[in-house]
């Protein structure tokens, strides 16, 4: 999780007000993406019975989602308390090129794999 908020610190760095926070929320919607793919797994095997669901109604049922993700964000955002940002910031920093090659391949595969994790279940 620090590689992916430094990674996601660096690009939001130029263009953003906020790059902290917004790298937090970066990385809580890859670490959603991440439980949205096990749970379609697990639907996928057959160990649960269906994506839960809140209502036969979509827009309840984004809502209800909602209320349940807020408190997943709250905690991802306590991890990342001031110090944890320092330190963070403090270790990739002395990288001189920070967004090679491979740093860009570990993103992408990070990123990818939840993905097509979706798309193929």
């Amino acid at each position: 999780m620090d590689f992916l908020f430094f990674f996601f610190y660096g690009l939001f760095k130029r263009y953003d007000n906020d790059p902290k926070f917004t790298s937090i929320l970066a990385v809580f919607i890859i670490i959603s993406l991440y439980l949205i793919t096990l749970l379609k797994a697990l639907v996928r095997l057959k160990l649960i019975d269906n994506f839960p669901s809140f209502s036969e109604t979509y827009y309840y049922n984004k809502l209800a989602w909602t209320f349940v993700a807020l408190p997943f964000c709250f905690l991802v955002i306590l991890y990342f308390d001031k110090k944890k940002v320092k330190t963070i910031i403090e270790k990739y920093q002395s990288i001189d090129t920070f967004y090679d090659f491979k740093r860009l391949g570990l993103f992408v595969l990070i990123f990818g794999l939840p993905i097509l994790g979706l798309v193929k279940l």
